[in-house]
């Protein structure tokens, strides 16, 4: 475990140093601009101060103290810029710094003419380095001036210390040409690859506040739907219970009427399950757990269910388990909906032979588990449905 915390700190400093301090394990290293102006960029003021310094170190040895005094200037300007780029300060600004620096650089070299004139190698990842790091146009408006500074230093007796020869300076010429060229095509093909990232980014966030509003039109529309159907479903359920407490009635219009006010409780309860739907999709849905009895529970679904069997020739049992306790804890409402749907479903697939449903319990400490099961003689699931 301390091992594994000491690797993610080592990571986490490394990426640290090579974002600016920006990195703080939330930030998406996907887009190509973030990597090229916080990771490139350090990239080269680390490492490049690193060869820098390992060049400055040669050319002492070998007696070239003026190329070696160039490399050290230019690896302290990248040891400023990159504490530079740890301030708020826009990253374009180090970026413009290092790069003219560099150029510079690059010019002074090809002016001392040390090596053999193999100096002017430096140049070749200056195309790369500057329209990546500035841009298109300010990179290559730098890029085609130190072309043309480079060129006349070799071209031109005087401005340079060392005899380039011709055939040398026009394939000096011709290679930077060349990558600078490439890199025009390369970073115009990413400027477009990231417009068109950014154009469906922006029609996917188009199409998901089209599904949110959708979706809330179609909450509300549930919600009124509901209402206007709850306001006169209360009052058949009000008018039924009215209608039960008188004792003059026949028990046969009794029984009719507790059926109709089972049934409208039940519907009453499926109503507020469609706005129920609304809820579970938005992760809003509460359970309701209050004591209620189990008796009641299974003797109102079963006479309502009873009652879609009609001229089906289905018999309908029972088999409950002994002790089955008669007062538990729970949603009530919850339970009945799934019940329903299950007898529902067993009468309405049956068209003769019996449906049965079971009713069990299993206890673990003071926690008791209600089970369910319902066995018909329906035609069942089919096999392309996935269930045999």
């Amino acid at each position: 475990m301390k091992l594994d915390k000491i690797k993610k700190t080592f990571l986490r400093f490394l990426i640290n140093i090579g974002t600016s301090g920006k990195y703080t394990g939330e930030k998406s290293f996907s887009m190509s601009d973030y990597l090229i102006r916080y990771v490139l960029m350090n990239f080269i003021m680390v490492f490049g101060f690193i060869f820098l310094m390992l060049f400055a170190a040669v050319d002492f040895k070998n007696k070239m103290c003026a190329d070696a005094a160039v490399c050290v200037v230019m690896g302290f300007i990248g040891l400023v810029c990159f504490s530079i780029s740890r301030t708020k300060i826009s990253k374009i600004v180090p970026s413009y710094i290092m790069m003219i620096f560099y150029g510079l650089l690059c010019i002074i070299l090809v002016w001392i003419g040390a090596a053999h004139g193999a100096n002017f190698l430096f140049i070749y990842v200056y195309p790369l380095l500057t329209i990546m790091m500035l841009g298109m146009r300010g990179g290559i408006i730098i890029t085609a001036i130190l072309m043309i500074i480079i060129s006349a230093q070799m071209f031109i007796p005087g401005l340079s210390n060392f005899n380039y020869h011709l055939d040398i300076s026009i394939r000096m010429i011709a290679g930077y040409i060349l990558v600078f060229a490439v890199m025009i095509v390369v970073e115009t093909t990413r400027k477009a690859k990231d417009r068109f990232i950014e154009t469906q980014n922006n029609k996917l966030q188009e199409l998901r506040e089209e599904a949110e509003k959708a979706n809330k039109s179609k909450s509300n529309f549930l919600a009124t739907m509901s209402h206007e159907i709850r306001t006169p479903l209360n009052a058949i359920i009000g008018i039924t219970q009215i209608e039960m407490m008188d004792d003059s009635l026949p028990e046969k219009h009794m029984l009719a009427y507790e059926k109709i006010s089972n049934s409208g409780n039940n519907l009453l309860g499926i109503i507020n399950d469609i706005l129920d739907m609304s809820k579970i999709e938005t992760g809003k849905l509460e359970l309701n757990p209050l004591e209620y009895d189990v008796p009641s529970l299974i003797n109102d679904t079963v006479q309502l269910n009873i009652v879609r069997i009609g001229s089906k020739q289905i018999d309908f049992k029972l088999d409950i388990k002994e002790n089955l306790p008669s007062r538990l804890c729970g949603d009530e409402l919850r339970i009945k909906q799934i019940l329903n749907n299950l007898l529902s479903n067993a009468i309405k697939y049956t068209e003769k032979g019996e449906v049965k449903l079971y009713a069990d319990y299993s206890a673990s400490g003071s926690d008791i588990q209600l089970m369910f099961s319902v066995k018909d003689t329906g035609q069942g699931m089919k096999d392309e449905q996935g269930v045999k």
